[in-house]
């Protein structure tokens, strides 16, 4: 119980959003295709290192049953973890199916792309953050998926 039903009161949205965040970590996992994996970003905020309360340990966890996954971070000290982790963002994306931004890491925004199109098997890009231009990823022939964008051509009138 949390403080504040401690008190008598109710936090209805709150737990509302406690329940969106657990929702989403399946919704994405229900995006990904292939049996490559990659996740960009394993830290909670972009460009710290900090991992504690970070939804995408529980992301890795959902799909390490189904899928080969590798995570890539760059403020990641690289401990032990239960899944793979890869230092060089290259080698991390060398094979990959599927590729997931986690954390909006400003070094993921420099990304070339026609590079990462020659280096992956598949072709799809889950951007779990809408940080990535949907317009660029798929000029470069790679497929888009986001979440927290406008439906491209809904917000024009």
């Amino acid at each position: 119980m949390s403080a504040v039903e401690q008190r008598g009161y109710t936090a209805n949205l709150i737990k509302e959003a406690r329940r969106l965040n657990e929702a989403m970590v399946e919704h994405v996992a229900g995006m990904v295709e292939g049996d490559r994996v990659v996740i960009l970003g394993l830290s909670f905020k972009p460009d710290i290192k900090t991992f504690e309360n970070t939804h995408t340990l529980k992301l890795v966890d959902a799909l390490k049953a189904a899928h080969d996954v590798v995570v890539h971070d760059p403020f990641l000290d690289y401990e032990v973890f239960e899944f793979e982790v890869e230092k060089d963002f290259y080698k991390a994306v060398e094979g990959a199916d599927c590729i997931v931004l986690s954390t909006a890491h400003s070094t993921y925004k420099k990304m070339d792309w026609k590079e990462l199109k020659k280096r992956m098997r598949g072709d799809l890009i889950v951007d779990v953050r809408g940080f990535f231009d949907a317009g660029e990823v798929e000029a470069n022939g790679l497929r888009y998926k986001g979440i927290g964008r406008i439906l491209r051509g809904l917000d024009k009138d």
